[in-house]
């Protein structure tokens, strides 16, 4: 093709897409004219991931990937996948924060009333915090707890938006207690996060208060 740069993992990128077993079972769109789709590139299976950052804007190209690699699609033959791809267009995303190097929280960590363990990296601009009525903006990365990115708002350019009273108490406690500007480092578990989420894991979450409404 005539492009010059491959995408990166986090940048979205705009396909034909055809995919279909070895068999000749569709997986995905047409095997003629393929599905036009757009999508983030770290978002497909990995073999197609890793097929997608070799290309350049108008590569039509053929993969085939092995099961394990080639995604999940239920109720359809196992076995190897076929993609057919065009590149159509990137749109270039920008990188997340780096994973903060303790992975577990340090012993200067704070805490909150409820024992959320968090460090401020950036002190906020105004005096004004949230209140127990407020919505908040919000810029949000998440890692696993061995530092493997789950997903952040900056690289799909879409800030996260919280009413507090909504919020689960965890949450909202830690959130209280920001201004704008502000941006902390916080361990803290699924269920504490998110309402009905029954896992326990511990993610590493870096949240930046980007206003308050």
């Amino acid at each position: 093709g005539p492009g010059k740069r491959s995408p990166g993992p986090y940048d979205q990128v705009e396909l034909l897409l055809s995919a279909w077993t070895t068999e000749g079972e569709s997986l995905e769109g047409d095997a003629h004219s393929g599905m036009r789709t757009t999508r983030t590139v770290r978002k497909n299976p990995p073999g197609l991931a890793e097929g997608l950052q070799l290309m350049v804007v108008g590569d039509a190209t053929r993969f085939w990937i092995p099961e394990a690699l080639g995604g999940s699609y239920p109720g359809k033959h196992r076995g190897m996948r076929v993609y057919d791809i065009e590149l159509v267009g990137i749109e270039r995303m920008p990188d997340p924060p780096p994973a903060p190097k303790a992975l577990s929280a340090p012993a200067n960590a704070r805490k909150t009333a409820s024992g959320i363990a968090y460090v401020t990296r950036v002190k906020g601009k105004r005096t004004k915090a949230a209140g127990e009525q407020s919505t908040v903006v919000l810029n949000v990365t998440v890692w696993a707890n061995d530092g493997t990115l789950i997903s952040s708002t900056q690289t799909e350019r879409q800030q996260s938006e919280i009413k507090l009273h909504d919020a689960t108490v965890e949450l909202r406690e830690l959130l209280m207690g920001m201004t704008v500007g502000e941006r902390r480092h916080v361990w803290i578990r699924d269920d504490q996060m998110y309402y009905g989420n029954k896992s326990r894991e511990l993610r590493i979450v870096d949240v930046e208060l980007v206003s308050i409404h």
